[in-house]
């Protein structure tokens, strides 16, 4: 009897040690259920996260991109516009102040024509006769797009002695400091021009000063008087029909600045509050 007992101890004791086996067994295996399970969730939520940075990265870039594509078509429409704009007055007739140097021969559409390449371009020899024909030439003759005073003064000169060669031009010389009004555009708004000075002194007969100064005024060029004074030469004034009058002016003559086209960029962050997105000025800075 005491045989059978041990025999049945010993088999309760495998039992039991067989179930302990499985439950290590079963609890390992839980927990590296348990791991792999959470690094599943882990790398899932943050590819999730990466997912939406990358979905929100891509939005921000689509929203600039078509916001540049929408400058890209406003600037192709303004150069458009601007191609039209000079194509009109490069045959407007009323800009062609340039009539006194033109000839039938030099001026002539065939001869013109004749002088063009196959690619519609001109050689140096020809395009300064192609500059003085076309009517786009009263444009920057009008209005420069830069400070030149020898120029201004050039032009002040040639408008006093074309009709007449012998008047008495006592000087003419440039005007450093020059003031007048402001000048605005047809809707009122102030325009951006720098002004040149040119002060000139005429002693001449009235007649022929009177004709100076129409000159001077019909210029298609913007000849404003700023400051003017004028005086008999002599002290009995009007004694006689050849007295002189001295006529004493500053003009003011405008230029105005050139005119580009600007470009810029932008760059985009996935993250603006990182340390390169900061170096980089990314997202927060505009064009």
């Amino acid at each position: 009897m005491a045989t059978k007992k041990s025999s049945s101890s010993n088999n309760g004791k495998g039992v039991a040690l067989l179930k302990r086996a499985k439950i290590d067994s079963a609890q390992k295996n839980m927990l590296v259920a348990v791991c792999i399970a959470s690094i599943i969730l882990g790398v899932t939520i943050v590819g999730v996260i990466y997912l939406v940075k990358k979905i929100q990265f891509n939005a921000l870039k689509m929203t600039e991109n078509g916001a540049v594509i929408d400058d890209y078509k406003t600037t192709q429409n303004n150069l458009n516009a601007l191609s039209a704009a000079v194509s009109g007055l490069a045959s407007d007739e009323r800009l062609e102040v340039v009539a006194n140097e033109r000839s039938n021969t030099k001026c002539d559409p065939t001869v013109l024509k004749n002088m063009q390449s196959e690619d519609g371009l001109y050689d140096l020899d020809n395009i300064e006769i192609v500059r003085t024909c076309s009517a786009l030439r009263v444009i920057a003759d009008t209005l420069p797009s830069q400070r030149n005073q020898e120029a201004a003064n050039s032009s002040l000169n040639w408008l006093i002695i074309h009709n007449d060669k012998h008047i008495k031009l006592q000087g003419l010389s440039g005007s450093e400091s020059v003031e007048g009004a402001a000048m605005t555009d047809e809707a009122g708004n102030p325009l951006n021009l720098g002004r040149v000075g040119i002060s000139v002194s005429i002693k001449d007969k009235p007649t022929t000063v009177n004709k100076a100064i129409t000159a001077i005024e019909s210029s298609i060029r913007n000849f404003d008087i700023a400051s003017v004074s004028i005086s008999w030469s002599d002290y009995d004034r009007g004694k006689t029909d050849s007295s002189d009058i001295e006529f004493g002016a500053v003009y003011a003559s405008y230029y105005s600045g050139k005119v580009g086209i600007t470009t810029g960029e932008k760059v985009i962050c996935a993250d603006e509050k990182s340390e390169k997105c900061s170096k980089a000025k990314g997202s927060s800075v505009g064009l």
